[in-house]
């Protein structure tokens, strides 16, 4: 998941490559989607989200990323297998740009492969949002763990106490198609490959 082992910066991308060879993959995110370049997916793209609620959230904030380890036995099964929710990741600014237009925020849902039965080892559910009116199901999300977000880094995993219905289903548009690509994970290791999925529907 998230590499914090070293220090690294958004701003220097190009200097990852040095302390983690997988930066310099065939397969990077995050991208600008273009839209004049898109081709229909259809079936062989379709992804199936079985998240249930979490009863433990645990934030870490460092190297300027907000992670949060998600408890266990939520999936999303893509091509028959299923893809275990391990960890989010709150971007602001957004990481993927759509036609070079920046998001204010970005949620990213990581899911990883725990066995060895696809050349695919893990997805990537991305999540747009623009500041609006403050109600809603991602907003009901983000409210109960955003004030005990540590404002400095810390090197540890803050426990945050959430109700026993808090979803990081929450985040995902109800209704919408994505885009989708393979990529990595967008920040140090940048393991390779991610199924990459972002929805098109703004939050």
């Amino acid at each position: 998941m998230v590499e914090h082992t070293k220090e690294w910066d958004y701003n220097e991308s190009f200097l990852w490559g040095n302390d983690f060879p997988q930066c310099k993959g065939m397969h990077q995110s995050p991208i600008d989607i273009d839209t004049n370049l898109l081709k229909e997916c259809r079936t062989l793209c379709n992804i199936i989200p079985r998240i249930k609620p979490s009863k433990t959230c645990f934030v870490n904030y460092q190297n300027n990323t907000i992670s949060v380890k998600y408890g266990t036995g939520s999936y999303t099964e893509y091509q028959g297998t299923l893809y275990e929710l391990k960890e989010l990741t709150i971007h602001t600014p957004s990481l993927h740009t759509i036609d070079g237009e920046k998001f204010d925020m970005e949620v990213c849902l990581i899911h990883k492969l725990t066995d060895n039965s696809s050349d695919i080892a893990g997805l990537n559910l991305c999540c747009l949002f623009e500041e609006g009116p403050h109600f809603g199901d991602a907003e009901q999300f983000i409210s109960q763990i955003i004030y005990d977000i540590p404002s400095q880094s810390i090197d540890y995993n803050k426990e945050i106490t959430v109700s026993n219905d808090w979803n990081a289903k929450w985040l995902i548009p109800k209704k919408s198609s994505y885009f989708s690509y393979n990529g990595s994970l967008p920040y140090p290791p940048c393991t390779q490959i991610y199924k990459t999925f972002v929805y098109e529907t703004i939050g």
